[in-house]
C-alpha cells in the first residue's frame, strides 16, 4: 500500500517520523520499522532515492 494520499508526497510527523496516510501508521526514518499503528513491528520495503540538480528528493518506485 502506498504511504502517500497525494502522489509524491508522503507526510511526515513532526518531521520526525513517516506517517502513512491511510492508516496513520508511523515509521521510523533510519530503518522504516512501525513503532505505531495496525502493523506495529513490521518493515518498509526499501527503495532507492537521489536528489535531483534541485535538492528535491527523487525515487524510482517500479514500473517500467
Amino acid at each position: 500500500m502506498p504511504l502517500d494520499y497525494e502522489p509524491g508526497h508522503v507526510p511526515t510527523y513532526r518531521a520526525q517520523v513517516i506517517m502513512c496516510a491511510h492508516h496513520s501508521a508511523l515509521f521510523r526514518f533510519e530503518d522504516g520499522r512501525c513503532i505505531e499503528g495496525l502493523c506495529a513491528g513490521a518493515k518498509l520495503d526499501a527503495i532507492a532515492v537521489w536528489l535531483d540538480a534541485q535538492s528535491n528528493v527523487v525515487a524510482h518506485c517500479g514500473g517500467a
